[in-house]
């Protein structure tokens, strides 16, 4: 399951347009895409939850 999830969250970050959003977020995404393709790692699910939520946030604040 956790090999799914990998792809379908290397398979999104692959549709962003880097053009369009801010260099932090562009620098978390590289992030998580080495985190992802270290499944090995202990630091895994802390570092993928951590992303989420501030891609969550950032999100958030460019819709409102």
């Amino acid at each position: 399951m956790a090999r799914r999830f990998s792809q379908e969250a290397l398979a999104r970050k692959a549709e962003i347009d880097c053009n369009y959003v801010d260099g932090y977020v562009i620098k978390l995404l590289n992030r998580m895409e080495m985190s992802l393709k270290n499944l090995a790692s202990d630091r895994v699910s802390e570092d993928i939850l951590m992303c989420s939520v501030i891609l969550q946030n950032y999100c958030l604040k460019k819709l409102s």
